[in-house]
């Protein structure tokens, strides 16, 4: 049993053909991919780690989306990145992949399919789950980030360098996230359980 996403809710699939239905998802993907590109683009420099908008689009859509579309998007976004795409804050390439922030970006894929996993079990339709969703996702970023850095730093500095100035922004990331999915459902209305799924 599954619940329908709000992208499922907005844009059903009910009726559509195989094409029909291959062009709904291309179509949604990259719109998840173009939405990273621009939050990158919301960039305030901190180093080694910018404060940017990223960390607040990735668990949106995966949430959004589903974690298999969500999923799509985020590894999209990673690829047009990785081939020289100007999508990352500050950098592209796989040089910019390899570097410090690096682990940010992958924990930021891992963060939407996590969030498309709960939002599908409902986990994104009350106010307590929906916090418990936008912080285990912000956390999935932080954990592989935090390993990635102590590729360098020790623990201590990773922390302190790529975790520790962040903490405020991401409460308030995540605050903001929940209201807007909150009101977005009520906009939308309760679409039904889809039990084929």
């Amino acid at each position: 049993m599954s619940h329908p996403t709000l992208a499922a809710a907005l844009w059903p699939r009910e009726g559509a053909s195989g094409a029909a239905l291959f062009a709904r998802a291309a179509a949604l993907v990259a719109l998840g991919a173009l939405a990273m590109a621009l939050s990158a683009r919301a960039r305030i420099p901190y180093a080694p780690v910018p404060l940017t908008m990223q960390s607040f689009a990735a668990p949106l859509i995966g949430l959004a989306l589903g974690w298999r579309l969500g999923g799509l998007a985020l590894f999209a976004y990673l690829l047009e990145g990785l081939f020289g795409a100007p999508v990352f804050a500050g950098g592209a390439g796989a040089a910019h992949l390899r570097g410090l922030t690096g682990g940010f970006l992958v924990g930021m894929w891992l963060a939407a399919l996590l969030a498309g996993v709960l939002a599908e079990r409902g986990w994104d339709r009350r106010p307590l789950k929906l916090v418990a969703l936008l912080a285990l996702a912000h956390a999935a970023i932080f954990v592989v980030g935090l390993a990635w850095m102590m590729r360098v730093f020790d623990v201590t500095q990773a922390f302190f360098l790529g975790v520790a100035p962040f903490v405020t922004t991401t409460l308030a990331k995540m605050l903001l996230s929940a209201a807007l999915v909150m009101v977005a459902w009520r906009v939308v209305g309760e679409a039904p359980v889809d039990r084929d799924r």
